[in-house]
């Protein structure tokens, strides 16, 4: 089986390891039980192995703006999950009144 080219589609890491059957998995969504002994893990968990098919610039640059995009809002996700009650509440309303309200929205009222 082939390491995976693309970032975890679940968290958006690139830091990936090999189980003995073959199979590739997310370290940071199924962490190696044995680190050190995993020849097949990545040495460099910010990149991601080099794609035999050519990109464009353009589209290159997307996608690393799509996984910094994805590492932040991972980032943000989790210091919400570790949040306690009342605060944790207040910041879930506010996201859902950002993605029911967008701030950038175009009014089609006169």
């Amino acid at each position: 089986m082939k390491r995976p080219t693309k970032p975890c589609c679940a968290c958006g890491s690139t830091d990936f390891w090999q189980r003995i059957d073959g199979e590739w998995l997310c370290n940071t969504c199924h962490p190696n039980p044995n680190p050190g002994s995993n020849p097949g893990s990545n040495p460099d968990p910010g990149s991601l192995p080099v794609v035999e098919e050519e990109h464009s610039p353009e589209v290159i640059a997307l996608r690393d703006r799509v996984i910094r995009g994805n590492e932040k809002l991972n980032k943000a996700w989790l210091q919400i999950k570790a949040m306690d009650g009342e605060e944790r509440e207040e910041q879930m309303e506010r996201i859902e009144d950002s993605s029911t309200h967008p701030k950038h929205s175009v009014s089609m009222l006169p």
